[in-house]
């Protein structure tokens, strides 16, 4: 009953500005009156230069009676037009653009990896496992739909995608993580539907996805020290109509090699033959 509530929008925020102690504009922001004089109580660049210098630093309100949205619109019209000082663009210390959320902000190296440090350590690992044992099986399923709901439809960059290759690429998976997934899917089948999607999405692969995949291939078993077959000569005896254990025996590799090589080529691959038993 309380969600259908609609409570009327309040004119209580203002648009006000900071200035340093010689005059020029220092800091920019939106809120409730009170507001601004919050920041002496927070360990930020403007908090210290407030409590260092107190009074000497003006304090005027540049607007008043405005709604949210009203305040956050004046409040990035302000910043854009002073400039950022971490921008090069003016002397405001702001670290974003203003209005919702952080747009615009700009992360140094150095506090990216004070938050990856933290996030990695031993205790933060240890509250998020916490964290995890004390949900239900439903709920860690319902997040976890909805995390690839979120990412679903949305293509990676290749700079991420080869980020992500890099970070993987000689990593070995622990023995029990292994034993895990080959028992999750130990007689398990793929259906026909599954099979003839899986068909159609390989014949429909462009030449670039080829290229990166023949790319990837070549990388990954460079940094193994193996030697790949050679992709001229493997499409060459395939579509001579030799079947892949057949090149794999003439020209001295196994067929794994070549059956890589060939998915990486835009070869057309035939189907597999099914030995059947003879009545005679």
């Amino acid at each position: 009953m309380a969600d259908d509530i609609i409570y009327p929008e309040t004119r209580d925020h203002i648009v006000y500005l900071y200035f340093d102690i010689y005059g020029i504009p220092f800091y920019v922001g939106e809120g409730i009156p009170s507001r601004p004089y919050r920041h002496r109580r927070l360990y930020s660049h403007l908090g210290n230069a407030l409590r260092k210098y107190k009074a000497l630093m003006p304090l005027v309100v540049l607007n008043d009676g405005l709604t949210d949205a009203e305040a956050k619109v004046i409040e990035c019209a302000l910043i854009r037009a002073i400039g950022r000082r971490d921008l090069g663009t003016g002397p405001l210390i702001n670290r974003t653009d203003g209005g919702e959320g952080t747009p615009g902000s700009r992360r140094t190296e150095e506090f990216r990896k004070k938050c990856s440090d933290r996030m990695t350590s031993p205790d933060m690992r240890e509250k998020l496992q916490a964290g995890l044992a004390a949900m239900s099986v439903e709920a860690i399923e319902e997040r976890s739909q909805k995390q690839r709901q979120a990412k679903l439809g949305k293509p990676l960059a290749r700079e991420h995608a080869a980020k992500i290759g890099a970070a993987h690429l000689g990593r070995k998976r622990p023995p029990e993580v292994g034993a895990k997934i080959t028992a999750a899917k130990l007689g398990k089948k793929w259906s026909e539907d599954r099979k003839a999607i899986l068909r159609a999405a390989n014949r429909s692969r462009d030449p670039d996805v080829r290229e990166r995949i023949r790319q990837g291939t070549v990388a990954y078993y460079e940094a193994k020290g193996i030697q790949m077959p050679d992709p001229a000569l493997v499409t060459s005896l395939y579509k001579s109509g030799k079947s892949i254990n057949a090149i794999s025996h003439e020209i001295g590799s196994k067929p794994g090699r070549v059956y890589k090589v060939l998915r990486a080529s835009d070869v057309q691959m035939r189907p597999r033959r099914v030995a059947v038993e003879s009545t005679a």
